[in-house]
């Protein structure tokens, strides 16, 4: 990197909080890299992203551009950026990206998320919706709601129960049991350990809260894991192509036997809507007398949710506009994963990265 002309430029295309104030700091820490900042209103979902985003960029600008932070916006074709050597992204996700051509015609862009930055927030939802479903919180709401002292006998007592690492460490805390399922065998110490990004201080890094750990790819892998009379159900996996409608009809039969509680903070398409609806109207499981106790719902399908769906009304479940990772340093958090990149890939190149994303893999 040089000086003048010569400069780095780094393209910033957001439509999430104001990126501004980091964009200085960065300026500061980067003196050689020129940062270009274009901003968007925000919107309710990445079907809702203003299709000429990327055209608030010009071509001149996209010519000469070597890193790109963005959402969801990226250029119309390969063509406009010839100098384009990584993208970051500020989702944990990526599969907004992955029918682009810079994710499919070409291996030597480098694409990086922000997975791990929405770690503690994340955790504080999933907690609180675990106790509001063991509680049954909504009934005595609604209660309230009526001025109405209603019986208690009407409350099935709390089970006094003595996911991804988000909430592993709070989960362990309050006494759970906390079991871990992955695509790939973690079988040693330094296979279970997170190379990721991790919030400081948070999460569990080294691997060592979940009791046991599952892994497999097969469907009777994952009934393995989901037959362990599973309280909670945290869903933390990317959405491919193979974990679309991972947990669908059969799943949530084992689960109803066990009278789970759903939790998605994922994405919408992995758990099958219409599934889980007919899975909560369907009653007791014969065997066991149990139900499916409820979900926790971050994300949906379809997602916005239209008025008129079904899910709305399914009984005992709490919908939210995919909001759980949101918190007033989400971008700071998403810039600091980019600027321990760009040291990282200088000082030991893509190897060094955190959160690199696999093209075969599609996470």
């Amino acid at each position: 990197m040089g000086g003048g002309d010569d400069k780095d430029v780094c393209v910033l295309l957001q439509i999430a909080q104001d990126t501004q104030p980091y964009v200085v700091q960065l300026r500061k820490t980067f003196p050689d890299v020129t940062f270009i900042y274009y901003d968007r209103p925000a919107v309710a979902s990445f079907k809702d992203l203003p299709r000429d985003a990327a055209k608030l960029v010009p071509k001149d600008v996209w010519k000469k551009t070597k890193y790109l932070i963005t959402l969801a916006n990226f250029p119309d074709s390969l063509d406009l950026v010839p100098n384009l050597k990584w993208i970051h992204l500020s989702s944990a996700g990526s599969n907004q990206i992955q029918n682009h051509p810079v994710y499919t015609d070409t291996k030597d862009i480098i694409i990086t998320n922000s997975s791990g930055i929405h770690g503690p927030q994340i955790a504080e939802w999933t907690i609180m919706n675990m106790l509001i479903a063991r509680h049954k919180y909504n009934q005595t709401y609604e209660w309230q709601k009526q001025h109405l002292w209603g019986p208690s006998a009407n409350l099935s007592p709390v089970i006094d129960h003595v996911g991804q690492r988000i909430a592993a460490r709070v989960c362990s805390a309050m006494g759970m049991t906390v079991l871990a399922y992955t695509a790939s065998p973690r079988p040693t110490a330094s296979s279970r350990h997170d190379n990721g990004f991790i919030v400081p201080s948070t999460g569990d890094p080294d691997g060592t809260i979940p009791s046991a750990w599952y892994s497999g790819t097969s469907t009777t892998a994952l009934h393995t894991f989901l037959s362990q009379s599973l309280s909670y159900l945290l869903i933390s996996v990317p959405l491919t192509a193979s974990t679309r409608h991972l947990i669908s009809t059969p799943e949530l039969a084992i689960l109803r036997r066990s009278g789970t509680y759903i939790i998605n903070i994922a994405r919408g398409p992995i758990l099958d809507t219409d599934a889980l609806i007919s899975t909560l109207n369907s009653g007791p499981d014969p065997s066991t007398g149990n139900s499916l106790v409820g979900a926790a719902l971050d994300v949906t399908d379809p997602e916005p949710l239209p008025k008129d769906h079904p899910l709305w009304e399914t009984r005992d479940v709490i919908i939210s506009p995919h909001v759980s990772g949101l918190a007033t340093n989400y971008m700071e958090r998403s810039l600091k994963v980019w600027e321990g990149n760009l040291t990282r890939l200088l000082e030991k190149g893509e190897k060094g990265m955190w959160n690199v994303v696999d093209r075969e893999k599609g996470y």
